[in-house]
């Protein structure tokens, strides 16, 4: 079965908040980092501060759609519920996948 992710990527505390969702969360975070350090102008978000799993791509769809229309205030404390120091995922991510 395969699992679906709603993240949200943070270009630091509380700013620069990114919603999206994906099938392959490893290699999607992989890319937005890889197209931020080649790309100039505004900062790119760049950690990934929180992620959930869900079933079905319909839900993580619904989910995201619902995630983007939240103000920023919300979406700050809903990754401070779970990660407040606002740590960057991703490396735990990747060695709970066995990536590294």
């Amino acid at each position: 079965m395969r699992n679906y992710h709603v993240y949200i990527l943070a270009a630091g505390c509380r700013t620069g908040l990114e919603v999206g969702a994906s099938a392959s969360l490893i290699q999607r975070v992989w890319h937005l980092r890889r197209q931020g350090e080649q790309t100039s102008g505004m900062c790119p978000a760049r950690r990934l501060v929180w992620c959930e799993c869900w079933q079905s791509a319909e839900q993580a769809l619904m989910r995201e759609r619902e995630l983007q229309r939240w103000p920023q205030e919300w979406l700050c404390t809903l990754v401070e519920n779970e990660n407040p120091l606002w740590l960057d995922l991703y490396p735990d991510l990747l060695k709970r996948t066995n990536v590294a």
